[in-house]
């Protein structure tokens, strides 16, 4: 059957995903340009998405977002940004016209926070008070106008990033797993 529109988390359909009536699949449509397609295949633990005004970093950002939380079950999130309207006006907004809504289990609007079918869980923090950012056990951690930010706040998320669900194991030539090394 040909494919239709999903709806999305705000309840408009999705920018990129489409569903197969008969069966449910989703398919992500988005079709990166080759400089977004290179930020998202690289293997780097640490990455900055830069550049003009409408060259693709929220695009980028939020199809790389979406990637580990499907990919990764059990997932744990930050978004983080320098204030909340600021996380709204260039990340939610955005996010929530994009990702399938089928695929949100339940949201806590007071708390930020979005939890998923898979049991991933997406945070939303602002760096205006650091403690909100303490306590945290992440598998992806990501600064939204970085620019905005005071090198203490990468610093803090960066030392978050602690959650081995999204680790990648080091085997050696004969298959064997090395303890210690991912």
């Amino acid at each position: 059957k040909p494919l239709v529109a999903a709806l999305a988390i705000s309840g408009s359909e999705s920018t990129f995903f489409k569903e197969c009536p008969a069966c449910g699949t989703l398919i992500n449509t988005f079709k990166p340009l080759p400089h977004q397609a290179d930020f998202l295949k690289h293997p780097a633990r640490f990455k900055m998405a830069a550049g003009g005004y409408g060259c693709g970093k929220s695009a980028t950002d939020i199809q790389y977002i979406i990637k580990h939380i499907l990919l990764i079950p059990g997932a744990r999130v930050c978004v983080a940004a320098r204030t909340y309207p600021a996380l709204d006006s260039t990340f939610l907004e955005e996010f929530k016209n994009i990702f399938p809504a089928k695929l949100l289990k339940s949201k806590n609007d007071q708390k930020h926070e979005y939890y998923f079918t898979n049991g991933a869980t997406l945070l939303l923090r602002s760096f205006d008070d650091p403690n909100k950012l303490k306590s945290m056990n992440l598998t992806l951690a990501v600064i939204i106008e970085a620019s905005d930010v005071p090198e203490s706040g990468f610093d803090m998320l960066k030392s978050r990033i602690r959650n081995n669900a999204a680790m990648i194991p080091y085997y050696d030539n004969n298959g064997n797993l090395q303890k210690g090394r991912v």
